[in-house]
């Protein structure tokens, strides 16, 4: 399922009258860079607006090429876009992945470098650590997805929200870990490249039944801007933990 391979699979191989593996050892590195053809099997999804607003939000996603600089060129990306009209929108990427020990505990550290930018002045200030778009990466047992979420405050509308902890603006939660705040362009400046990692702070799955499991990257955002965000590359590292 890997689209440039399985960059890394460490095994030991002992014999007991078969050929099996010493699961204690194994770890598998998977890395998808750069987004050359498609969107690598990555799934794009949106959470945290009023439901019907899809439109006047401006979500998109898809494969495309992005300028990086004089040296570097054009690189290809997955793009994701949306406006936080409401003050609040939460765009992710996410990826399954396989051949993993079913039933199986495993760390899982991600990388990713992507593309910010800001394509809408916002006239408030962001001097307050709390507000603004924040980087998060997650790993998951079953697929991390949407769910409409009755507003009992307005009973005339519902929300689309996460069915997973991803934790509130500039906090991680379960199933995801805060790496830092997005830093903003101004409308007409150059787009700025990102590198994040949970490298100090890995998230703790399981595999499923078929030895699978699910990834993700996220930006978390809780002010009225439009941003446009442009993944190039994702490495992730999953570390055998041992049976259930």
């Amino acid at each position: 399922m890997l689209r440039t391979g399985i960059l890394m699979l460490l095994v030991s191989i002992f014999l007991y009258g078969c050929i099996g593996f010493d699961e204690d050892s194994v770890e598998l590195l998977y890395e998808y860079s750069p987004f050359d053809v498609d969107t690598e099997g990555w799934i794009a999804a949106f959470a945290d607006y009023p439901v019907g607003l899809e439109d006047s939000m401006k979500l998109a996603y898809g494969h495309g090429s992005i300028y990086v600089s004089e040296s570097i060129g054009n690189v290809s990306a997955f793009k994701q876009s949306g406006y936080a009209t409401n003050s609040d929108l939460f765009m992710y990427i996410k990826q399954q992945v396989s051949g993993l020990v079913p039933n199986s505990r495993y760390k899982v550290t991600i990388e990713v470098e992507l593309n910010s930018q800001l394509l809408l002045d916002y006239q408030g200030s962001l001097d307050s650590k709390d507000l603004g778009s924040f980087l998060k990466l997650g790993a998951f047992k079953t697929e991390p997805d949407t769910l409409e979420v009755f507003d009992a405050a307005n009973q005339e509308f519902s929300t689309v929200a996460v069915d997973f902890d991803k934790g509130e603006n500039s906090s991680g939660g379960i199933d995801m870990t805060f790496i830092g705040r997005i830093e903003y362009t101004k409308l007409g400046e150059s787009p700025i490249m990102l590198n994040g990692n949970n490298l100090d702070s890995p998230i703790y799955t399981a595999s499923d039944s078929e030895g699978k499991l699910w990834i993700a990257v996220g930006v978390d955002t809780n002010i009225p801007v439009y941003q446009e965000i442009s993944y190039t590359y994702v490495l992730a590292e999953f570390e055998y933990e041992g049976e259930l």
